[in-house]
């Protein structure tokens, strides 16, 4: 709090303003920090909670100075703004999330002289134990930044060994932020609280963290990747905030949150996407993002499914909810009626059929959709005549390389309902 302050510039002139549950870490800084500088804070009340339209007016209201969320709550801050200026707002602080830089560029426009900060560190340092304030220079990714008075982060490789600048190893960090360890069952554990060799060569406890990156020749610390941001989808191994990053830069696109969902078992893992359009703009269709998406990806980061919603769903703590998005997407798919059931099953015989057909083997009423292609014979030979015949039957176009990612017929089943969206 104290290195905060200092760093902050805080003075008992400031107004802060506290959106943050009080169950979440980050709510710590809102009340002792301002009650420490001798400052002003503003509560919402009683159902003001998540109405961000309430926030713009006690900003305005209150001139509000200070302002320290996670990113999404503070996406919903400037997602709502009307008639009320946030002028008044000299810093703004965020972390606990990934930070869009499309959102920097808003707020530097929005508000030029403002100073912007990102903050981080894993739950285990609470509050945060690295910080960064962002510049014109950080545009295409915003640094992690380098550690707070007190902490120290390492970058390391599988080995344990420090990674020279620009190698990326898994983080590690320690100080006087850490936490004692997890309390389970009443003991207390100390998984993933491991030792280390700190750039002296002493021995220090340190949390081995999910997140894997970089250090700058200037000490920044770049995140490059999350240890678990990671799925396995028919094998190829695919990075969910890569997808993210790449459907946001679409212009009608405010928010994206990507998810797997599905069964975890080899060929039924889905990619899903949830997506709030903004605000008066043209919303694109389903086809259109779908396009959009393969322009910018690889064919395995494509979306199985894309799900327009009026807003992202958040977890008490302001973050996004996976898990309740992985609900909305099974339940937009089990919404269908029982003559589309019907249909989809005739339609998995059917591409069964045109298979079978394709490789000379005879046409078997009933035979198992979930039988693998390369057990009946299938070459590569084979996937033009059966693209040709796909397109004359279902007026969808798949390709020959398309084809060739799918084990069974309900396989290009679920590629035809994406296609044909």
């Amino acid at each position: 709090v104290g290195s905060t302050l200092e760093r902050w510039a805080v003075t008992e002139r400031d107004v802060f303003m506290s959106v943050t549950p009080l169950h979440h870490d980050m709510s710590v800084f809102d009340v002792f920090g301002c009650l420490t500088a001798g400052a002003t804070l503003v509560l919402t009340g009683g159902g003001e909670e998540k109405d961000a339209v309430r926030w713009n007016q006690l900003i305005a209201q209150h001139q509000v100075t200070l302002w320290c969320s996670v990113p999404a709550i503070l996406e919903m801050l400037l997602s709502c703004r009307t008639s009320h200026d946030l002028k008044s707002l000299r810093l703004i602080a965020q972390g606990g999330d990934y930070i869009k830089p499309a959102v920097i560029a808003e707020l530097r426009e929005l508000l030029p002289s403002s100073r912007l900060i990102s903050l981080g560190g894993p739950t285990e340092t609470t509050i945060w134990s690295i910080w960064h304030e962002i510049t014109d220079d950080d545009r295409a990714l915003i640094p992690y930044g380098k550690p707070l008075p007190g902490n120290s982060y390492f970058v390391l490789d599988p080995r344990g060994e420090h990674c020279p600048a620009g190698v990326v190893g898994r983080i590690h960090t320690a100080g006087v932020n850490l936490a004692l360890g997890y309390l389970e069952n009443g003991e207390l554990a100390q998984s993933e609280f491991v030792t280390v060799t700190d750039e002296h060569g002493q021995a220090v406890r340190a949390f081995r963290t999910g997140d894997c990156g970089r250090y700058r020749r200037d000490g920044t610390l770049i995140f490059d990747s999350r240890v678990n941001g990671y799925v396995k989808v028919r094998g190829v191994r695919v990075s969910l905030p890569d997808i993210e990053i790449a459907l946001i830069n679409h212009p009608s696109l405010r928010h994206v949150l990507v998810v797997d969902y599905g069964e975890q078992r080899q060929g039924e893992v889905c990619i899903g996407a949830l997506y709030v359009c903004q605000q008066g703009g043209v919303e694109p269709t389903i086809t259109e993002l779908r396009n959009f998406a393969r322009q910018h990806l690889p064919h395995s980061h494509v979306p199985t499914r894309l799900l327009r919603v009026d807003a992202l769903p958040l977890s008490q703590n302001g973050k996004p909810d996976r898990q309740r998005a992985r609900s909305l997407l099974t339940a937009s798919v089990n919404d269908a009626s029982e003559p589309a059931a019907m249909r989809r099953s005739t339609s998995r015989n059917k591409v069964l059929d045109i298979y079978l057909s394709v490789l000379g083997r005879p046409l078997a009423d009933g035979a198992n959709a979930s039988v693998d292609f390369i057990s009946l014979g299938l070459r590569p030979q084979h996937l033009k005549a059966i693209s040709a015949r796909v397109q004359e039957d279902f007026s969808v176009r798949l390709s020959p390389g398309q084809l060739l990612r799918c084990r069974n017929a309900q396989d290009v089943e679920r590629l035809l309902m994406a296609e044909g969206s």
